[in-house]
């Protein structure tokens, strides 16, 4: 299991592999998180492309 944490202003982002190429996210943050932080790791791990995201907000 790896966990990525990432700052997201309100709290942190926080990213978790529990099997290889299945990942949890928590947390998605702001957009700018998402710029500085997902993208690039969507453009290193493409699975989490597929990411099934949902929001309270």
């Amino acid at each position: 299991m790896n966990i990525y944490m990432f700052p997201a202003l309100n709290g942190d982002c926080i990213l978790v592999e529990y099997v290889d190429s299945r990942y949890i996210l928590i947390d998605g943050g702001y957009e700018d998180t998402y710029k500085t932080f997902l993208l690039f790791s969507a453009m290193r791990y493409p699975i989490l492309a597929k990411l099934t995201i949902l929001s309270n907000s």
